[in-house]
């Protein structure tokens, strides 16, 4: 059984990411493990948030005792320091003067396992998740990826920093990894619960993110989506278990309010693949600093906060030759003889250049390529090779050069999942709809893959029927069965329904009541949580003054 850790910066960020998966019944439940990193105590009591998120993994099914609390300081966007920046032996002081990390209900990580608290700053934090992913060895992680809160910002980086610290570490270790945004497309994503259908995930930009995409290696089609569970796609909040979900986080309000941007008919991710042989690789070159090469790391942050006045400041992580070097070369040596099927290139993004040429050498082997973006793929054939070079062909003018290179050997491809779209939505058992336009997509374990109708059977009430047919069939109800053309025993079926007005007044009736009923929930949770920092507060005083 796979064991899964989901690590995240804030209590509720793990609903952002991943809770159309977590409320999945077929997800054992006893070997999932949630790691937050801060306690929350900027806005209010740590106790209010860490008692939130245990009773959200109460509702979940995970038991308590899966929960892993690091005990680090939150911060806000408007913040003046952070963690991130802060190096031994500098120690930073949270909003509420602490300097060491520590929990009310239980002991935190650090102190469980050395007996003592860890200073606040980056060293102590990079150890902490060094240590959990060595001692858990999950074989699934997943975290969040760069987007405009600092805290989310840190650990993206610090996880790829401590990721690559472990991969290297521990020998015939290869979880599968994937990152998400908590923000742009959950919390701060687009508003779409009230469509007639549950629809999938979309990205919504924030202002001033390093491009579109906010990380700038990632593109939209290559994302990784997963079906969320049938009880997360029920339009009736209350019978809708992410919402009760989310609604156990009664101190963020703001979480409630944005139902309708979290829940979504997929779960989206992007893989960093760990199956790289570079990583396991001896790398020399003729100038720069190769140890960028296989450090997992994308780019570095000169400064993660002013989130909300300026792009984040970038700082060169990248192997860079020097101008003067003629020979511009990057070279990996193996241990044993390896198979090299792909070669993926990452260019310095903080470069006003762009590398276009290259040379690859192997045993036996020697080829030019022509890069034309920042993330290239090349596909090779080569086997029995010791060795790989790269040579750069181009003159450099600025800070040109690789962030990552990974080199992959052959995959035999084999579809693991697959889903039925419409108009870009999966399309589960029912789906309403004005017009026909159907694909498939397609995952198999690394790619995304999305296939046209004209790799599909289409059959209409058993009879098969083209896909030009199917799309001008003229009935209020088609049940169809999509049968792929080279693989008979992937089979989907599905029945669609023509939107009438009935169907636009009964989806009109249900968002008045969902909006009328998240009002009252929201107006009830502000009510418990007054009474609850009260509470909180006064048995704090109580406490000390005991003491």
């Amino acid at each position: 059984m796979e064991k899964i850790m989901i690590i995240v910066p804030h209590e509720d960020d793990e609903l952002n990411l991943v809770g159309g998966l977590l409320n999945l019944k077929e997800i054992n439940k006893d070997n999932c493990y949630i790691v937050f990193v801060t306690n929350g105590e900027y806005d209010l009591p740590s106790i209010i948030r860490e008692k939130e998120a245990r009773k959200s993994a109460k509702y979940l099914g995970i038991p308590d005792k899966n929960l892993i609390f690091l005990g680090y300081p939150d911060t806000s966007p408007n913040s003046k320091n952070h963690i991130y920046h802060t190096r031994k032996p500098d120690i930073f002081y949270s909003n509420h003067n602490i300097r060491q990390t520590y929990l009310e209900l239980d002991d935190e990580f650090h102190y469980k396992v050395f007996k003592k608290h860890a200073n606040y700053n980056y060293d102590s934090l990079l150890e902490d998740l060094v240590l959990i992913i060595q001692k858990y060895k999950p074989d699934i992680l997943i975290t969040n990826d760069f987007d405009s809160h600092p805290d989310h910002r840190c650990l993206s980086l610090t996880f790829e920093k401590a990721i690559g610290i472990v991969l290297k570490k521990v020998s015939h270790y290869s979880p599968k990894i994937f990152k998400a945004f908590a923000y742009p497309t959950a919390y701060r994503g687009i508003a779409d619960f009230s469509q007639i259908n549950i629809e999938s995930t979309k990205f919504n930009t924030e202002l001033y993110s390093l491009n579109e995409m906010q990380n700038p290696y990632y593109k939209w089609v290559d994302r990784v989506r997963f079906p969320t569970g049938k009880d997360v796609r029920r339009k009736f909040v209350l019978a809708n278990r992410l919402y009760k979900n989310l609604n156990k986080h009664v101190s963020q309000r703001t979480l409630l309010e944005s139902y309708n941007k979290i829940i979504n008919s997929d779960q989206v991710f992007w893989e960093r693949r760990t199956d790289n042989i570079a990583l396991h690789s001896k790398i020399t070159a003729s100038s720069g600093e190769v140890a960028y090469i296989n450090d997992f790391l994308y780019f570095d942050c000169k400064n993660i906060l002013n989130c909300k006045a300026q792009k984040a400041e970038l700082i060169n992580a990248a192997w860079m030759p020097k101008k003067n070097d003629k020979e511009k070369t990057i070279r990996f040596e193996f241990a044993t003889v390896q198979c090299i099927n792909v070669i993926k290139l990452y260019q310095n993004f903080n470069s006003k250049g762009i590398i276009k040429n290259i040379r690859v050498k192997m045993n036996q082997y020697t080829d030019d390529f022509i890069l034309n973006d920042l993330v290239s793929e090349i596909v090779i054939n080569a086997c029995n090779t010791d060795f790989l070079e790269i040579k750069i062909l181009d003159d450099l003018t600025g800070n040109e050069g690789f962030s990552e290179i990974e080199l992959y050997e052959p995959k035999s491809s084999n579809i693991i999942f697959m889903q039925l779209l419409n108009d870009d939505n999966f399309v589960y058992d029912k789906y309403y709809f004005d017009k026909l336009n159907i694909k498939m997509y397609a995952y198999d374990g690394i790619i995304s893959s999305y296939i046209e109708p004209k790799d599909l059977i289409f059959y209409l009430n058993n009879l098969e029927i083209s896909y030009e047919d199917l799309i001008l069939v003229n009935r209020k109800k088609i049940d169809i069965k999509v049968i792929l053309k080279n693989d008979r025993n992937k089979c989907i079926e599905a029945t669609f329904l023509k939107i009438t007005k009935m169907t636009r007044l009964i989806n009109h009736i249900m968002n008045v009541s969902n909006s009328f009923i998240v009002n009252i929930n929201i107006f009830l949770n502000r009510i418990r949580n007054k009474i609850h920092k009260f509470l909180v507060k006064y048995l704090f005083l109580r406490k000390k003054k005991n003491n």
